[in-house]
C-alpha cells in the first residue's frame, strides 16, 4: 500500500485475513515510548497537529491548548481511574461518551462554536489509545482495557468498511466517507459495533484495526501488503 492512502478490501473476509496477520502486541509495544511521562505523554502525543488544524481557535486560545489543559484536569481529576475501572465495551463508550460532551462544552466556552458529539469522540478515542501505552497502563494493565476501546473514526478507518454489507443501510458513500459523515451517536455506535463485531472475530481488539487502517499507512508500524 502506498503511504497514505486508504485501505481498500474486496469483501470482509480479505479484512478478516489482514486482521489475522496483525501483531497487535508489538504495533503496542513499538508505539509505546519508554521515556513517558505517564498521562500528560498522552495529553500531547496521542492527538496530532493534522487533527488540531481541522479546527478553528479563538482569540487566545486554540484548540490543542483547550484539549490538553481539559484533559489534564478530567484525568487527574478521577476519570483516569474510571478508565482503568472499565470492564466491557459498553462502559467504555459511556465513559468515552461522558468525556466526549464534558469536552464539548469546554469547546463552546473557549473556543465559541460547537464540537459534535462524533468528533468529540474521535479526540476521546485517541486520547484512550494513547493512555494504553503510558503508565500507570503500561504494561501490566494495559490489556485489561485495550479490548474495549473504540477506534478514532476518520477516512483512513472508515472508507476500509466500504467492504461490510451490514454498514450499507447507514447510506454513506464509503469510498470518501470521512469524520463528517457521522452526524449523530446512533450512526457512530453502528460503526463502532461492526469494527467490534469483526475483531471479535479474529480475537483481536478494535485498536489492532487502527493500527492496520491508520498507523500502518502513515508508516508507523509496518504494514502488510508489502510482505
Amino acid at each position: 500500500m502506498p503511504k497514505n492512502d486508504t485501505w481498500r478490501f474486496t469483501n470482509r473476509e480479505e479484512l478478516i485475513t489482514q486482521l489475522k496477520q496483525r501483531d497487535w502486541k508489538n504495533d503496542f509495544k513499538l508505539a509505546h515510548d519508554d521515556g513517558n511521562f505517564g498521562p500528560l505523554s498522552a495529553i500531547y502525543r496521542s492527538v496530532g497537529s493534522s487533527t488540531f488544524r481541522a479546527f478553528r481557535t479563538h482569540k487566545e486560545w486554540g484548540p490543542s491548548f483547550v484539549f490538553r489543559e481539559w484533559a489534564a484536569r478530567e484525568l487527574y481529576g478521577g476519570r483516569l481511574e474510571e478508565l482503568i475501572a472499565v470492564r466491557s465495551n459498553g462502559q467504555y463508550r459511556s465513559w468515552a461518551v461522558k468525556m466526549a460532551r464534558n469536552l464539548g462544552k469546554e469547546w463552546q466556552k473557549r473556543l465559541r462554536y460547537e464540537l459534535e458529539l462524533p468528533r468529540a469522540l474521535k479526540l476521546i478515542n485517541l486520547l484512550a489509545k494513547g493512555l494504553c501505552i503510558v503508565t500507570p497502563l503500561w504494561p501490566d494493565k494495559f490489556e485489561s482495557i485495550v479490548w474495549f476501546v473504540d477506534v478514532p473514526l476518520d477516512k483512513y478507518s472508515l472508507q476500509p468498511l466500504a467492504c461490510l454489507p451490514e454498514l450499507e443501510s447507514l447510506g454513506i458513500n464509503w469510498n470518501s466517507a470521512s469524520m463528517g459523515s457521522i452526524k449523530d451517536l446512533k450512526t457512530y455506535a453502528k460503526i463502532q459495533d461492526s469494527i467490534l463485531a469483526f475483531c471479535g472475530e479474529t480475537s483481536v481488539p478494535p485498536l489492532a484495526y487502527d493500527f492496520l487502517a491508520w498507523d500502518a499507512p502513515h508508516g508507523k508500524v509496518k504494514g502488510l501488503a508489502e510482505n
